[in-house]
């Protein structure tokens, strides 16, 4: 065993611990990151962080205890929610101002006492340009912009939540358009840790059922900047680029533009917008439908229009033939007649009577001939002006029947039109006052962070004046003085050594109590 004055206590230890910490160069350093997770205590607002530290191949290399106390928790959060847009939150890579503490039954805590918002939004702009990096490197940049747009769009799968306010909003102007859609709502978180997981789960299932709609739409109801973070993630943007339908983004976001809104066939701002787009996509469709309607009835009435031509000509044609045809027979009739007066008188009476017969006979031949063909030409023209009639009433009926649905139809969509218009200059009225409020934000947040730094900075210059002063103060000859040095003067001059000194010259000693007047006796060199 060893003996009793060679070994220490616990407590011994942690005190020596303790004190090693206490080196300056563990005060206030700026340190980078990632949170591996983050708990806010509600009962005492201590906000309590586990800090890790990752090589390239994702390897945890570094790990602490962070601490951020409650009586500068909410001012960090605040400043690096209203700079950022975003939340403090695990997997977060940040640029904090720490200091190292001890406790002997606690152990080593990181304190940190302040947050640099500026570098956390330039890793996130760094994560952002790498995942588009990574989507031209696989090649499937372009495959869902290059996918043919439906000519109309009826049957839409909504990637969204179904408590979320845009998705009302775009049902409710669908539904308002008067035009039938099937709409069918594949739920999904738009926020959050897990939304990137929860979206492609939604897409994998549309992409299973692929042949039952027409196009996707993702929207959601805007939000702060930082709840959008999963539609910059790259598993979420390689599978909307590589979905077999197009997409139409409508995510409601201030932020320029996302990288899914790059890779969708078609990105709009808010979902109200992705439903004027769709209407009027139907809308131009159901305006070249008319033109063609138009155009068939147009057709068709020439067509009548020719037939009728046609039965007024062949019932002229008709008439001249049957009156040809009597003008025929009338000639015949009046050669026999003449033939019979030249023949009566060289015949008896009896044959005479006979002719008479005949001749009544071949009359009533030629007019039962004629009264046939009256009545048929008669019965021909009453049946084509009854087909005639018939037709053109049908015509007429169908044509003023398109006409009264065109009116309505007009006139309904010219009220919807500026019903729009009028909802869109409110959502642009409210979208420009919304940047212009986040611009003075940014500006707020630079004039703080301005502010804050240099106070850092004339922080930074008071301590070393101060050490300067410091370092003059300790070479004042009366401070020499008071550590035990003397100060000699020949004739009031001070002297550092013996050059120019003699045997019997008189000097003046200084010491810090008083003053010393002495003769020189011997100089030893």
């Amino acid at each position: 065993m060893p003996e009793e004055e060679k070994y220490i206590s616990l407590y011994q230890l942690t005190k020596k611990i303790e004190s090693a910490l206490k080196d300056p160069d563990l005060s206030f350093k700026w340190v980078t990151f990632e949170i591996k997770s983050l708990n806010v205590n509600q009962s005492n607002g201590h906000c309590y962080l586990e800090l890790i530290e990752k090589a390239p191949n994702g390897t945890t290399i570094a790990s602490a205890r962070g601490t951020i106390w409650s009586s500068i928790y909410f001012k960090i959060r605040n400043k690096f929610t209203k700079v950022t847009g975003m939340e403090l939150q695990k997997g977060m890579k940040v640029l904090a101002l720490v200091s190292v503490s001890f406790h002997s039954l606690y152990g080593i805590s990181i304190n940190i006492s302040d947050i640099d918002p500026a570098f956390t939004l330039g890793e996130s702009e760094r994560i952002r340009r790498e995942t588009i990096e990574k989507l031209h490197s696989d090649g499937v940049w372009d495959m869902n912009r290059l996918l043919q747009m439906p000519l109309v769009i009826q049957k839409i799968a909504v990637v969204s939540s179904p408590t979320a306010a845009g998705y009302g909003d775009f049902c409710r102007q669908i539904e308002e358009s008067g035009l039938k859609m099937e709409i069918t709502l594949f739920e999904s978180l738009m926020q959050g840790n897990q939304a990137e997981d929860s979206i492609m789960n939604s897409l994998e299932e549309i992409s299973n059922h692929a042949d039952e709609f027409d196009a996707i739409v993702i929207i959601r109801g805007g939000g702060a900047s930082g709840d959008l973070d999963c539609f910059d993630g790259y598993l979420v943007c390689s599978a909307i680029a590589q979905m077999p339908l197009p997409v139409i983004t409508g995510i409601g976001h201030d932020r320029d533009v996302s990288i899914a809104d790059m890779v969708a066939a078609n990105a709009l701002k808010t979902p109200t917008a992705v439903a004027a787009w769709i209407i009027g996509l139907s809308s131009e469709f159901l305006s070249r439908m008319e033109r063609i309607t138009s155009e068939i009835v147009n057709k068709v009435q020439n067509t009548l229009l020719g037939l009728w031509n046609d039965y007024e000509m062949n019932c002229s044609l008709l008439r001249h033939r049957t009156e040809g045809i009597l003008s025929s027979r009338n000639l015949q009739i009046s050669e026999v007649r003449n033939m019979l007066s030249r023949i009566t008188t060289s015949v008896s009476l009896k044959e005479q009577s006979r002719i008479s017969r005949e001749e009544e006979i071949l009359r009533q031949g030629t007019i039962k001939l004629f009264s046939e063909k009256s009545s048929a030409l008669d019965f021909a023209k009453q049946n084509l002006a009854i087909r005639w009639k018939m037709r053109s009433e049908k015509a007429n009926n169908d044509i003023m029947s398109r006409m009264q649905l065109l009116q309505s139809v007009t006139s309904t969509r010219c009220e919807k039109f500026l019903s729009v218009t009028d909802r869109l200059l409110a959502e642009l009225k409210s979208i420009i006052k919304l940047k212009t409020d986040r611009e003075e934000m940014k500006i707020s947040s630079l004039k703080d962070k301005i502010a804050v730094r240099t106070l850092t900075v004339l922080k930074n210059r008071s301590e070393r004046n101060s050490a300067l002063l410091q370092l003059v103060e300790s070479h004042d000859p009366r401070n020499v003085l008071q550590r035990g040095y003397a100060m000699v003067r020949l004739n009031g001059t001070v002297i550092a050594d013996t050059t120019h000194l003699s045997v019997g010259d008189r000097l003046d000693i200084i010491l810090r109590d008083g003053e010393i007047n002495t003769e020189i006796k011997n100089i030893n060199k």
